[in-house]
């Protein structure tokens, strides 16, 4: 799926949630986190939106819980790769690479996903609490903050004004605590 072929293959994914909802969902999520650049999470927001039937709904919320509790696991090297390979793959980083893009991704797409009204702001508000917790910042910060199309943080703020109030006095907190200073320039906030 990409800004090329959508307009062409748009309609036959959402005729395929008439009678694959589940499998689907499935796909399209693993799909968009898997991206190596995951700059089509607006896209695959749109299919969903199209996308019809509750069993598809909860598929979909699902999946994007299950890859958001996976963001942080390790990412073994490919199969296809020997004793050697395995050995540069781990000296290069590939792993965290990987992990990191596919953290990135699921961000993106649980923002887009909530900025096209398919996933509640209590799925969303569970998850930036769950961030607030880990001290998550990079992950808070691409999720609410103003500098990314993907950001949420000011509808989240409209819609669960209490709780993003609480949230932010924990980050208040880590500013105060000096948890900030450690922190890459384009993480402070």
């Amino acid at each position: 799926l990409c800004r090329k072929n959508f307009p062409e293959v748009a309609p036959a994914i959402v005729e395929l949630s008439r009678g694959h909802g589940e499998r689907l969902a499935v796909a399209l999520v693993d799909k968009a986190v898997n991206e190596r650049v995951g700059t089509n999470a607006d896209l695959y927001a749109q299919v969903c939106a199209k996308c019809e039937g509750a069993t598809f709904r909860r598929a979909l919320l699902n999946e994007v819980g299950r890859h958001f509790e996976a963001r942080m696991d390790p990412v073994p090297p490919p199969t296809s790769l020997t004793g050697e390979q395995i050995k540069e793959w781990e000296r290069e980083g590939k792993a965290e690479q990987i992990r990191a893009a596919r953290a990135g991704n699921i961000v993106r797409i649980v923002g887009e996903l909530y900025r096209a009204s398919i996933i509640p702001g209590s799925f969303v508000m569970s998850i930036v609490m769950r961030l607030v917790d880990e001290q998550d910042s990079e992950t808070i910060v691409g999720l609410l903050g103003d500098r990314s199309q993907h950001c949420v943080g000011a509808r989240l703020d409209s819609e669960f004004n209490k709780k993003m109030s609480d949230a932010f006095a924990v980050i208040e907190k880590w500013t105060i605590s000096g948890f900030v200073e450690g922190m890459r320039p384009r993480m402070r906030f």
